[in-house]
């Protein structure tokens, strides 16, 4: 019987915490698939966060070279009542 409620309350301690940051999270790109070296690939990603929590626009990449294959050409940011999309 001790056995079965340590497990319990240790499982109990593994569980996910309800107050996360961010909510939703997603990236959304036009194809998967055939993309060959110059193409631009435009990207939309959405981030929805809990009331009280804001995203911090400085730790995201700036525009310009990210490494040597990949460029940031442009970056837009929106706030919408605790939705930003970038």
């Amino acid at each position: 019987m001790r056995v079965l409620l340590i497990m319990a309350l240790s499982l109990l301690g593994c569980s996910g915490s309800i107050d996360e940051p961010v909510s939703y999270f997603n990236v959304e790109t036009p194809r998967p698939f055939g993309y060959v070296n110059g193409d631009e690939i435009p990207q939309r990603i959405v981030i929805e966060t809990r009331s009280g929590i804001s995203l911090q626009t400085g730790s995201l990449p700036a525009k310009g070279q990210i490494n040597r294959w990949l460029n940031l050409n442009a970056k837009q940011c929106r706030a919408y009542r605790g939705l930003v999309t970038s």
